[in-house]
């Protein structure tokens, strides 16, 4: 296993500055601050360490300087009645540990240098317990007292260790080493997609702890360059903070770290192949806290191979934690991610990030996979700012959110919060489900998820697309996916789906976007493509390319899940798709779209197919809907399946320039369309059809004309002639001519937007009264009735238009009881003492 540049840079410093010093540096010195002082034998590469102080289950040590030099080995001798070996530097120099440090007994180690510590790539842990290696300036005990390097003191305790102190700018911990052979999501590593990730758990090098002990390093920046620890079914836990005090809980088993008094944080950085790995028989526990934490060429990994529960990874920053290196060239022969594995009845380990910004890019990955009876790791992800995940597009593999169910167990969930939340350039969340077993859910929530496209065939000839989604390709049923947010953007490729390629049903989709959905491209394509478009799909698809090849997957059995859609706006643009589909034997799902606007533009679609079985059904309720330039609806079933039906419940419809709605069949029933809106505007070119090209049509009904016939366009039966009408009306009795009557039937309003009213209507003038004409006075100035009028009910002629004393302004026949103002006769009109 070759050294690369930078470690060989690292340890060749530390070397020349070793050499440099006096011998001793490079030794174990004592520094007499103690009632009863170390001692230090050197026999030849060994040193043994005897004495100190001991005061009920602690033994105290303190140093001037220590440091174990390449190929030596320092042993703490003690007695089997200690519990806690607590040793200080309080010398000026760091620690350089490239040999082996041990203990005896089952006693925990304690080993605080304010100056840093550095493990070099040959360094050993032997420890009986637990190691804590912490560059704080004093150890805190639970009487309130403290082992401070810094201010050495003769006063020693027989209380319990808790905390660690630690004064402004605390130094640098360093873990060295050759890097692990661990490669996350290569075909070559792993065997493909669903096989293990080998090498967790067997790492030969590096600081080990005891099966079921913890190691934690807790200092200012903690940089593992190449370095490996190893805690087998135990406890690894990385602490970098600024300064405060970490309290310690459980030291004598699951060791944990409280930072709750901790204001300011400093840097945590894996590279060169780094490791961190409590795999074991019971699945372990790992913990990252700091301000910053970089994943560049590091893997956080842990393996459950027993029937218990795991534990979980936890990574919490206080601004930032970022999965991958720094730019995008980064060959796949190293790894950064973090890894949870289930091998049998157990439990997967839980992942758990915590941060402001959360960014997975340049092929880091955080993956789960269970190939047990048990039940996989979830994910979960809390980012208040922003989460991205940026993909490398024509890599092999990808920046990817993954789980991955193999075996008869349920596969773990994903569940992601962040206010932004953007998966571009080949970045995947995906929960993949290749057993018999159920998948896990994905969730999001936040304030915008964006997914945008610029994926691209890679070298083995499969196209990958920025996505989000679930996949079974398996006998298990595929998992669903819940967005929950206030807008919803697919560009240029973007995906959201949930497919099967197996026996097992694809799963649902629920997307809830309180403001806007909006599928897109950034133009229209002449040479279609779908990988290229951007879509919301459910689907059983027939599989190609090296997924067919490596799976030997045929023809799809699994129905197609159902897809709801709730917003306020939601906009199609430029060939963008929604689509419940089937390729195999199964059913197509329903498609189930709520929103104020909908708008498809440019060859967009809308649809439910199958190859043979029952069409998916397609129900919208809106209040506007547009489809332009030859947008479609659509719900077509193949073979001797029935074509499914278009339900639309819209205030206006308006199709327009080629678009179409249809319900087709090739062999069963065509399927129905029933529209109901109050304005239904069609151009000439536009069309609304149900059809079967073997078997019986479907049929098409419009709600839309028989409730404007009810109306606006509702007529008299038998009208009289119009000049008898106009003989008997008031206007003709009053003397004054004012005006023409119009009557043209139904005519008066168009067919449809495109034709023009009738433009032959009967005119008739009001006729001149004779010159011997008498004025006529209404009978009947009788109190009026103010009971509504109905269809059906006399009609009434008004005589004057008043305004009555609170305002309202009325067409009455006689003078109303309340007080009145004239405002207009129009006939003879005779006024009473109400009137002002």
């Amino acid at each position: 296993m070759k050294i690369n540049s930078r470690i060989f840079t690292t340890v060749l410093f530390s070397t020349i500055v070793f050499i440099s010093q006096e011998r001793s540096f490079a030794q174990v010195i004592p520094d007499q601050t103690l009632p009863k002082d170390s001692v230090i034998i050197e026999q030849g590469n060994v040193i043994l360490i005897e004495g100190g102080t001991t005061t009920g289950g602690n033994l105290f040590h303190s140093f001037k300087n220590f440091s174990v030099p390449t190929g030596s080995l320092a042993i703490f001798r003690n007695g089997v009645a200690v519990d806690n070996i607590i040793s200080r530097i309080t010398g000026n120099n760091p620690s350089f540990i490239d040999g082996i440090l041990s203990t005896q007994g089952s006693a925990n180690l304690f080993f605080l240098n304010p100056n840093g510590i550095i493990f070099g790539p040959n360094a050993i842990l032997d420890i009986g317990g637990s190691f804590v290696g912490t560059t704080a300036h004093s150890i805190l005990f639970s009487d309130g007292t403290e082992f401070s390097a810094q201010n050495p003191s003769p006063t020693l305790t027989l209380s319990v260790p808790i905390g660690l102190g630690f004064n402004k700018t605390p130094k640098t911990i360093k873990v060295l080493g050759n890097g692990s052979n661990l490669i996350l999501g290569s075909n070559q590593q792993t065997g493909g997609l669903g096989s293990p990730v080998l090498g967790t758990g067997a790492s030969p090098t590096g600081l080990r702890t005891r099966p079921q002990k913890s190691i934690a390093l807790v200092g200012g920046d903690i940089d593992l360059v190449g370095g490996i620890i190893t805690a087998f079914s135990g406890n690894i836990q990385i602490g970098s903070v600024a300064e405060g005090q970490v309290f310690l809980k459980n030291l004598s088993s699951n060791l944990t770290l409280d930072y709750g008094e901790i204001k300011h944080f400093k840097n945590i950085k894996l590279d060169e192949g780094a490791l961190l790995d409590a795999s074991g028989l019971i699945g372990g526990n790992i913990s990252l806290t700091g301000k910053n934490i970089f994943l560049e060429r590091g893997v956080v990994a842990i393996s459950n191979f027993g029937d218990s529960s795991s534990g979980k990874i936890e990574i919490n920053a206080q601004d930032s934690v970022l999965i991958g290196p720094p730019n995008p060239a980064f060959s796949p022969d190293a790894s950064a991610g973090v890894l949870s594995q289930n091998f049998f009845n157990g439990q997967g380990a839980t992942i758990e990030i915590n941060a402001p910004r959360i960014s997975v890019r340049n092929l880091g990955n955080i993956n789960t996979l269970n190939f047990g009876q048990g039940q996989g790791g979830n994910v979960n992800i809390k980012a208040d700012k922003n989460l991205e995940i940026i993909g490398q597009p024509g890599s092999v593999i990808s920046s990817f959110i993954l789980n991955q169910n193999v075996g008869d167990g349920t596969g773990g969930n994903i569940d992601i919060h962040s206010a932004d939340i953007t998966i571009k350039n080949q970045g995947v969340v995906t929960i993949f489900n290749l057993g018999k077993g159920l998948s896990g859910d994905l969730t999001l929530t936040g304030e915008e998820v964006k997914i945008i496209g610029g994926g691209r065939e890679n070298v083995s000839g499969d196209f990958i697309p920025s996505s989000l989604g679930t996949i079974t390709l398996g006998q298990g049923a595929g998992g669903n996916i819940v967005l929950k947010t206030k807008k919803v953007f697919l560009q240029d490729g973007g995906l959201i789906n949930a497919t099967t390629v197996g026996e097992g049903n694809a799963g649902n989709i629920n997307l809830v976007a309180e403001e806007l959905i909006e599928i897109s491209n950034p133009s229209i394509s002449n040479d279609f493509n779908e990988d290229n478009i951007s879509r919301i799909v459910t689907s059983a698809d027939i599989p190609t390319g090296a997924l067919r090849d490596q799976l030997s997957l045929n023809v799809p059995l699994g129905n197609s899940g159902d897809i709801v859609l709730k917003t306020r706006d939601f906009r199609i643009i430029n060939q963008g798709q929604v689509t419940v589909r089937n390729e195999g034997l199964g059913q197509a799902g329903n498609l189930t779209i709520t929103a104020n606007t909908i708008d498809l533009n440019n060859l967009s679609q809308i649809t439910a197919t199958t190859a043979s079985g029952e069409g998916g059904n397609i129900t919208i309720s809106s209040h506007d809907m547009r489809l332009k330039n030859t947008s479609e609806i659509s719900a077509t079933a193949g073979g001797t399946g029935n074509g499914g039906n278009i339900s639309i419940d819209t205030d206006f419809l308006i199709l327009f320039d080629d678009s179409s709605i249809t319900a087709n069949a090739f062999a069963g029933r065509g399927g129905n369309i029933d529209i109901q809106a109050l304005g239904l505007f069609v151009s000439p070119n536009a069309k609304i059809t149900a059809s079967s090209e073997l078997g019986v049509d479907g049929t098409v009904t419009l709600e839309t004309i028989e409730t404007l016939d009810k109306l606006a366009i509702r007529t008299i039966d038998r009208m009289k002639p119009i000049d008898e009408n106009m003989a008997k009306s008031c206007l003709t009795d009053s003397g004054t001519s004012r005006g023409t009557f119009t009557y043209t039937g139904a005519s008066g309003l168009p067919l449809k937007p495109t034709s023009g009213v009738d433009n032959s209507p009967t005119i008739i003038k009001i006729p001149q009264p004779p010159e011997n004409f008498t004025p006529f006075v209404p009978k009947d100035l009788s109190e009026p009735s103010h009971s509504e009028w109905k269809y059906g009910d006399p009609i009434v002629e008004a005589t004057a238009r008043i305004k009555t004393a609170d305002g309202r302004i009325l067409l009455v026949s006689s003078p109303p009881e309340e007080p009145y103002e004239v405002l207009e006769v129009l006939c003879n009109f005779k006024t009473d003492s109400t009137a002002s």
